[in-house]
Parts: structure tokens; C-alpha cells; sequence
């Protein structure tokens, strides 16, 4: 890939290509209270599976994942997946161990690596998928500069079963029971190079 950095450090962080002998730091992160946020729990996960995972987007030519690290601690990864190098787009994926959550790391972690992929990798446009429910990462976005494209129904990650007491799941801007599933509102985002530049150098 054009301009490809193995590591790379915006202000605290350092960015690291994902690696297999990461899943040793991912074991050690905390577990979300949310039962909504079941699925980002990735330190449940046993070494098998979390080795599976890695593999999953460290192999792919269209994926390019970093693990990010404060003072030697795994604090999450970021990435993009789908990546078309032609048309210079693709989508992002972010996670942050919880015990670092709330603490700002979500808006340093996204301004160094938009900063990367828009102006090492030259990409164009970036788009992501949120859940609609998840307000909290819905508002770093927007202060990222990402706009609403789009908006689909998608199965949720979390069964049904295990979220029936749940009284939001009953919200229907946020999801949808359709039988036996839970059907999420999800919302596409997307930022252009256009926009990231106005937002990163010129405010």
C-alpha cells in the first residue's frame, strides 16, 4: 500500500500495525457493564478465537488495522476494512478497551488516524457504520466531521434472548423486533478529504 507506515505516534499515542501477539493485551482489557456493548467485550474471547480475529484483518489486502498503545498498554485498535484503492475509499472501525472510555482517548485516537489515512494513504473518503442507539460515539463522530448518508436495518450482534429486559430495545428509533430477531438502526457516516481538512486545519 502507497505510503504505508508500520508505526506510527499522534500527540501520546502510538499506532502499531495489528499483530498476533497483540491478543495477549486485548486479554487484559475490562468488559463493558452495557449488555448492549456484549459484543466489543473482545477480552472474553479466548486466545483461540481472538487469534482467529486478528488473522481475520491482519491477512485481507483491503484491511489495514493498528492496535494503539499508551505508555506500553493496548488501550484499542482502529482500521479500515473494504478498502478500495482505486476509488480511494473505505470503512472505519474503532474499540477501546473500557477502563479507557470516556476519558478522550476516542477523539485523539480518530485525529491521528484520519489524519494518516486522508493524508498518507490519500484516501478520499472514509465511511463508518453506528448503531443508533450508541449516542456517545454518534456525537465524536460529528466532531470528527463525519455526516449521516444513510440509514439501514441490521441484525444485532447480541441475541435477542439476553436483552429482553431491556426497555430501549422497545424504542423503535433505535431497533426493531422482527420474530425471534433484534433488528438495529444503523447509520451510515461518511467524511470526504474536503471536510477533514476544514475540520483538522481550520478550526
Amino acid at each position: 500500500m502507497k505510503n504505508f507506515i508500520k508505526v506510527f505516534s499522534y500527540k501520546d499515542l502510538v499506532f502499531r500495525k495489528l499483530e498476533l501477539n497483540h491478543i495477549n493485551f486485548i486479554k487484559e482489557w475490562g468488559v463493558h457493564e452495557s449488555p448492549l456493548l456484549a459484543d466489543y467485550n473482545l477480552s472474553l474471547m479466548s486466545l483461540a478465537s481472538l487469534s482467529v480475529w486478528v488473522k481475520i484483518r491482519d491477512t485481507s489486502f483491503s484491511n489495514l488495522y493498528y492496535s494503539i498503545f499508551k505508555d506500553g498498554k493496548m488501550i484499542g485498535y482502529v482500521g479500515l476494512k473494504d478498502i478500495k484503492f482505486f476509488r480511494k475509499k473505505a470503512y472505519l472501525g474503532i474499540s477501546l478497551d473500557p477502563n479507557f472510555t470516556s476519558k478522550g482517548y476516542g477523539s485523539i485516537i480518530l485525529e491521528g488516524f484520519l489524519k494518516y489515512a486522508f493524508e498518507n494513504l490519500n484516501l478520499k473518503t472514509i465511511y463508518l457504520d453506528v448503531n443508533a442507539f450508541n449516542e456517545r460515539a454518534l456525537k465524536l463522530y460529528k466532531k470528527m466531521g463525519f455526516r449521516e448518508n444513510a440509514e439501514y436495518l441490521g441484525e444485532f450482534g447480541v441475541p435477542l434472548k439476553d436483552l429482553e429486559n431491556l426497555e430501549i430495545i422497545h424504542n423503535e428509533d433505535y431497533f426493531i423486533i422482527y420474530g425471534s430477531k433484534l433488528l438495529s438502526r444503523i447509520i451510515e457516516m461518511k467524511l470526504g478529504t474536503g471536510d477533514w481538512t476544514r475540520r483538522f486545519y481550520e478550526t
